[in-house]
């Protein structure tokens, strides 16, 4: 029975918590549309404008406690933030933070394989090196052979 009435308090608490960052968010969201004018619109709507012209966009990075709006940059003109409403906040912070960690995978994978070509290519002269001293070598262990032989042979006809 203690349980049970831990669990609703930590419920409770959890849940009043939630809302007060909720809300909390909400105001400064608020505050940023009054400061930068912002246009509202939905997140589908603002979707398929983004999809024309991805590269006018600002998509700011964002942590799990932050929402920053996006940001349609006009040379000579400046720039336009845009706001959603409560669900579409949602979906565009879900929506950005899969953006951003792929876009973060995708450079690690790209340095990856940058710093993959460099170190295939540093082998490949490793190998070229060691091809060159090896066919030295046996260039060096024929004449050898060869000076052997012929005297050898020179001897036997003595």
């Amino acid at each position: 029975m203690l349980i049970l009435k831990i669990a609703k308090v930590i419920f409770w608490f959890a849940l009043v918590v939630f809302i007060v960052w909720y809300i909390g968010i909400w105001i400064q969201r608020e505050i940023d549309a009054m400061r930068y004018n912002a246009t509202r619109m939905g997140f589908k709507q603002w979707l398929d404008i983004y999809t024309l012209n991805p590269n006018r966009w600002m998509i700011l990075r964002m942590n799990s406690t932050e929402l920053k709006l996006p940001i349609y940059f006009i040379p000579n003109e400046g720039d336009y933030r845009v706001t959603f409403g409560f669900l579409g906040n949602i979906r565009y912070r879900h929506w950005a933070i899969k953006r951003q960690m792929q876009k973060e995978s995708s450079e690690v994978l790209e340095l990856n394989n940058n710093l993959l070509v460099k170190i295939l290519n540093n082998a490949q002269l490793d190998i070229d090196a060691l091809r060159s001293t090896a066919q030295k070598e046996i260039d060096e262990a024929k004449e050898i052979y060869e000076n052997v032989i012929f005297r050898r042979d020179w001897h036997n006809k003595l």
